[in-house]
């Protein structure tokens, strides 16, 4: 991995301000892949790859849920074997 030089353009007090002047780059026609958002005493680097479309958004909302809907599903599988195996019990008796 090569080290890359670069050159600040800009200061903001927060990150805020620094995300909303770089969203407003491609905008204007601005390449954004070589910029980054480097944090206070470089403790943070953000290396901005690309601007996100609504597309993309939903896709990586949709792959972060795929957890949470496969616990889910486990947990509905178990709930639903409960009442059968406490039946069964009841009829061997």
């Amino acid at each position: 991995m090569t080290e890359q030089h670069g050159r600040p353009v800009a200061s903001y007090k927060t990150y805020w301000e620094a995300e909303r002047a770089v969203d407003h780059l491609p905008d204007h026609g601005f390449p954004v892949e070589g910029v980054a958002i480097i944090g206070q005493d470089v403790r943070l680097v953000e290396q901005v790859i690309g601007r996100m479309d609504y597309g993309r958004v939903a896709l990586h909302g949709a792959i972060g849920a795929l957890p949470g809907v496969l616990i889910g599903r486990l947990f509905g599988l178990v709930n639903w074997l409960d009442p059968v195996v406490s039946g069964s019990s009841l009829c061997a008796g």
